[in-house]
């Protein structure tokens, strides 16, 4: 793995515009979360389009800028929660391995390419580790941190209007705290959305560059290996078990949700495609879940069921029918 000088300057200069996105936050504007939630998009461009040792480069240069201008814990949350998940994706992005001549009868690709879908599953485990790094470098409690999230509810309700009523407020503490109890997986859920996304953005950028290796495959195809539901149902029900177990359990149950989610999302690409009414449906299930969340919920269960009942298969065998 050997890197030229474009490769280093493109690391670099990644490096610095991915610090740049977090440090936004502290200006405060409306932009300021937006652009943050990008911060890996500069170094997934740098590692697709000019290779490995760029994105190395361009993580190692923000995390120690972000070190320096924001101490040691926003930098370590960038690098295990951003950066290295982002780096494993593209790594598994660029394996391949040549197919014999003799296996391909009928002039079938020279190249095998990582699959996709096992790319997902260690974004998502890289993820939820990342998590847990973060919780135990931040001395992470379940008390404090569901005090606090109460106190900036309450706080955020009542500014401006009239203090909320001591009995209503008495309701909804319990609710609140409850809530922040699923902190990890709701982090670990967002992180991996936002690194898929941030992929997706980098992957096109790059083959628009022609500097993308891998040929562009049909993302509504992507598929999880059987093993990752067992996995998520597993982690969902230590997820309820009592502390150290079930704090170390959410980050693998929310990141495995969203990576289920994905798929999920993915078979309604798939099955809407050809209908007259596919944009109308697709613009009202993503309206739906930015509204109410809810919705996501069913989306991740058709993406559980699909490797054993096989949603896109059907609908490709009653299209062709």
């Amino acid at each position: 793995m050997t890197a030229d000088r474009s490769s280093i300057f493109v690391g670099l200069g990644a490096g610095l515009a991915s610090a740049a996105l977090v440090v936004s936050l502290a200006g405060g504007t409306t932009l300021a979360v937006p652009l943050s939630m990008l911060s890996a998009l500069p170094i997934a461009i740098a590692a697709l389009g000019w290779g490995r040792i760029a994105g190395l480069i361009a993580g190692g240069i923000s995390a120690l800028v972000l070190g320096v201008l924001l101490g040691p814990f926003a930098a370590l949350n960038h690098l295990v929660t951003g950066t290295v998940p982002t780096l494993v994706a593209v790594h598994m992005i660029g394996l391949s391995r040549a197919v014999p001549a003799e296996a391909r009868p009928f002039g079938g690709p020279a190249l095998e390419w990582y699959p996709l879908g096992r790319m997902l599953l260690a974004l998502s485990l890289a993820t939820a580790f990342g998590v847990i790094v973060v919780g135990v470098a931040s001395g992470y409690d379940t008390e404090t941190v569901g005090k606090a999230m109460s106190e900036a509810f309450f706080e955020m309700v009542e500014r401006g209007d009239r203090p909320l009523d001591p009995r209503i407020k008495a309701e909804l503490e319990p609710v609140v705290r409850a809530v922040s109890v699923f902190l990890p997986a709701f982090l670990a859920i967002s992180r991996v959305l936002v690194t898929v996304v941030n992929l997706w953005i980098a992957a096109h950028v790059v083959r628009k560059s022609d500097r993308l290796e891998r040929p562009w495959e049909d993302l509504a195809a992507i598929e999880l290996p059987r093993g990752s539901g067992i996995g998520f149902a597993a982690a969902f029900v230590l997820a309820f078990a009592p502390s150290p177990l079930g704090l170390l359990a959410l980050p693998f149950a929310g990141a495995l949700f969203a990576a289920h989610f994905i798929v999920g999302l993915a078979v309604l690409h798939a099955a809407t495609r050809g209908s007259g009414l596919r944009i109308l449906v697709l613009a009202a299930v993503y309206g739906l879940i930015f509204l109410f969340t809810f919705p996501a919920l069913l989306v991740a269960v058709v993406g559980l069921l699909e490797p054993f009942l096989g949603f896109r298969r059907r609908g490709r065998a009653g299209t062709a029918g």
